[in-house]
């Protein structure tokens, strides 16, 4: 019984001891755009798959990463809203889909929030050296007055080292900026931009 509540506190202790790190939207940024369509906003457009985070010291980010789980440089992101039902994003480069994901609200990966269009991610797994993290991330897009995607992302992880789980939460922005041109016509059965 002893043994038992050695490692019953160690892991209480473990449990106790997770962070969270929350970040605010940047002052210097554009507003959001409070535009809604059906409640939730409009963020159907062409992005850039390489952003900026709000954290001037962080890595550039990837909206490909963050939202199709495929890291692509020198993308561009498609999103069609199809009224507050469905969502469609598709990743573009050299001229063809390379990553498209769907997320609607009868799965219940889409809905729309107060902060934004809200997608569930769901969860992942990076496994290291010692370390496991599995990790879910739930994103919140909405369009700035200048025409950039600003996403909020919520990722709720766990760090198993040594078998012991450390849970945490971090909130950070990331901004995607329009491309400079226009992409190329739909894929077949997607509706244009706009309509």
């Amino acid at each position: 019984m002893r043994v038992f509540s050695r490692h019953a506190g160690l892991l209480l202790l473990a449990l106790a001891a997770g962070c969270s790190t929350t970040q605010t939207y940047p002052g210097a940024w554009p507003r959001v755009d409070p535009t809604r369509i059906e409640g939730c906003p409009p963020v159907t457009g062409e992005y850039l798959s390489d952003g900026v985070r709000a954290d001037p010291f962080a890595a550039p980010t990837s909206l490909s990463e963050l939202a199709l789980e495929t890291p692509m440089a020198d993308a561009i992101i498609r999103i069609t809203q199809y009224g507050a039902d469905s969502l469609a994003l598709a990743a573009w480069k050299d001229g063809k889909v390379r990553a498209r994901r769907v997320f609607s609200r009868a799965r219940g990966d889409l809905a729309c929030a107060r902060e934004g269009v809200r997608l569930s991610c769901g969860w992942r797994s990076f496994p290291a050296v010692n370390v496991l993290e599995v990790s879910r991330h739930t994103l919140y897009l909405a369009r700035a007055t200048e025409g950039s995607l600003m996403v909020q992302d919520v990722e709720f992880y766990i760090d198993f080292f040594l078998l012991l789980p450390f849970p945490g939460m971090a909130r950070s922005w990331h901004r995607f900026s329009p491309p400079t041109f226009p992409l190329l016509p739909p894929p077949a059965g997607e509706p244009p931009i706009g309509e």
